[in-house]
């Protein structure tokens, strides 16, 4: 089987579906109800569609999410790994997805965006500054209009929908990783901090 359908076994996901995935601690501010909202346009449009949540709620309760699961009808294209996910199976999240999607509602920074980098996963995120500052739409990866589920079902379709596009973006995304965010480049920036100080 090739990477990405290794992953998807050893997580027990499908095989042959666009995989979506939400990764990472689950707070209110993270937006994954408006990911859900958007899920029965991008399943209208994308029927091979498949979202995967993968990790633990923070100061808050899973249960309102798997209402609104119910609720929309959506749980057959629907995995949910509500727990700590363990450091070794990271990589097989990351590698798993078509494409990472991050609904912020308000963020400063994300660790998930430059970890999906650093695996050439393509990202769809807020245009919130803080996202905006590593993510060039259409370049590196895509953005769409904060707290706009409509806009935001539109480019998880748009996105899954051209596999080469989607490719190019997720190694323009580890090219951007590996240029300004490794940690040779940060050591290269401390090291000036200092130099400056003496």
């Amino acid at each position: 089987l090739p990477p990405q359908q290794k992953s998807r076994e050893k997580l027990g996901l499908p095989l042959k579906s666009n995989i979506v995935l939400f990764f990472g601690q689950i707070k209110d501010v993270k937006g994954l109800d408006l990911l859900l909202e958007a899920m029965p346009t991008i399943m209208s449009k994308t029927p091979n569609i498949h979202l995967v949540i993968a990790g633990r709620p923070w100061k808050s309760d899973f249960s309102a999410y798997e209402a609104q699961i119910r609720a929309l009808g959506i749980e057959e294209h629907c995995t949910c790994h509500i727990r700590y996910i363990d450091t070794d199976d990271v990589p097989l999240y990351y590698s798993s997805a078509n494409i990472i999607v991050l609904p912020y509602r308000r963020i400063y920074q994300s660790g998930v965006v430059l970890m999906a980098m650093s695996y050439k996963t393509p990202v769809l995120v807020s245009d919130l500054p803080g996202m905006l500052e590593i993510v060039s739409n259409g370049c590196n990866g895509l953005t769409f209009k904060c707290g706009n589920h409509q806009d935001l079902a539109a480019k998880v379709s748009e996105a899954v929908s051209d596999s080469d596009k989607l490719s190019n973006m997720g190694a323009a995304g580890y090219r951007h990783m590996e240029s300004n965010y490794s940690w040779k480049k940060i050591g290269i920036n401390t090291a000036k901090v200092y130099e400056a100080l003496v």
